[in-house]
């Protein structure tokens, strides 16, 4: 249709994010007097950082889990780092153009 305007635009495209840091950190909320329960894993003949006593044949061979006890109404600190990698979402049109309306131009020749 004529005399219609098409407002601007760029190319579709993305971007890759590369070893960007990430960190984060912050406390949980109190949720009242609770316990936590560790997964433990043994790899080779390493009993585990959690206790050196924890006898992992009688809680089911390398892998065991175990609860520590209630302590009180209290919260954690969470702290997260690291790097992350990946590419942007592609977003934009066909074309990079400015904002334009068409129109018929005529000539007229005698």
């Amino acid at each position: 249709a004529i005399a219609q305007i098409q407002e601007e635009d760029f190319k579709g495209h993305g971007h890759a994010i590369t070893n960007v840091g990430v960190s984060a950190s912050g406390t949980t909320s109190t949720t009242g007097n609770h316990s936590h329960t560790l997964s433990l894993q043994r790899k080779g003949n390493d009993v585990g950082s959690f206790d050196p006593d924890f006898n992992y044949s009688s809680k089911g061979g390398n892998n065991a889990t175990e609860t520590t006890n209630a302590n009180g109404d209290h919260n954690h600190t969470v702290t997260v780092s690291g790097s992350a990698n990946g590419n942007t979402d592609n977003i934009g049109g066909n074309e990079t153009r400015p904002k334009n309306m068409n129109f018929y131009v005529y000539i007229r020749i005698n």
